[in-house]
């Protein structure tokens, strides 16, 4: 994934939303923000899935309410000093 590009998950409420890198072929960052838009959790460099099932594939994150999920190249949050608590702006 190209380090200005991403992908902006935005789900139907405020929940608890924990992600894994089932048949994902690249590590990433994994970012959580509210409705406010505050950074609430950050998975940084989050490996791919190493197993073919999906039963296996480890979570990460989905621990605070959060309401978008920002995926991006792994390292592209310690690139940019984004960190919990942060707003962004979209």
């Amino acid at each position: 994934m190209a380090a200005d590009r991403g992908m902006l998950f935005i789900h139907g409420e405020p929940g608890l939303y924990p992600y894994w890198m089932y048949q994902v072929r690249i590590p990433l960052d994994i970012v959580w923000i509210d409705r406010y838009k505050i950074v609430t959790e950050i998975s940084p460099r989050t490996p791919p899935c190493p197993s073919e099932k999906s039963s296996e594939c480890p979570k990460f994150g989905g621990s605070r309410t959060s309401l978008y999920v920002l995926e991006i190249a792994a390292g592209e949050a310690e690139n940019n000093k984004l960190q919990v608590g942060d707003r962004i702006d979209f």
